[in-house]
């Protein structure tokens, strides 16, 4: 194995892990977010659309942040969007300490983090092959599928 190949698998695995990171994270907020408007409310009804209110902005934008995602240089479109998913949180977490969170601005901050999360998801993605060899993209997409069922699991 040559230095362009062990930098290369050197890159990728940082890759890897620091999305690791940055999705379990993503998958835990899924679960707080429900339970934070519970805690807020009292309503299981209002947590619940509260949630539908969140993840639909996300589902929506895939299509439009795929087609930006191929036209930015992915690797600053993922730390542009983790930059703004932390700015999202950090609000969250904020508002919760100082007790001034209303419903309405979690829900934005909330569908906020959520929607750069897909444009982090689609950049890391195409950002994730130009880190290995044509031959390995297979096998890299692979692990990095593998990853994110992890994640999802271990979330």
């Amino acid at each position: 194995m040559g230095n362009s190949e062990k930098r290369l698998s050197r890159d990728f695995r940082l890759l890897l892990g620091g999305s690791s990171v940055s999705l379990l994270g993503t998958r835990i907020t899924m679960v707080a977010y429900p339970l934070l408007v519970l805690a807020i409310t009292g309503s299981p009804l209002t947590a619940g659309w509260s949630t539908f209110a969140v993840i639909a902005p996300s589902a929506l934008i895939y299509l439009p942040a795929g087609v930006i995602v191929d036209r930015w240089v992915p690797h600053r479109v993922m730390f542009a969007s983790e930059l703004g998913r932390g700015a999202a949180i950090t609000f969250i977490v904020i508002g919760i300490s100082i007790h001034e969170l209303s419903l309405p601005a979690l829900i934005v901050a909330a569908a906020i983090e959520q929607t750069l999360e897909v444009f982090s998801v689609l950049a890391e993605q195409r950002f994730c092959l130009t880190l290995v060899e044509p031959k390995q993209a297979t096998l890299a997409l692979a692990r990095n599928e593998t990853r994110d069922h992890l994640a999802v699991l271990l979330g």
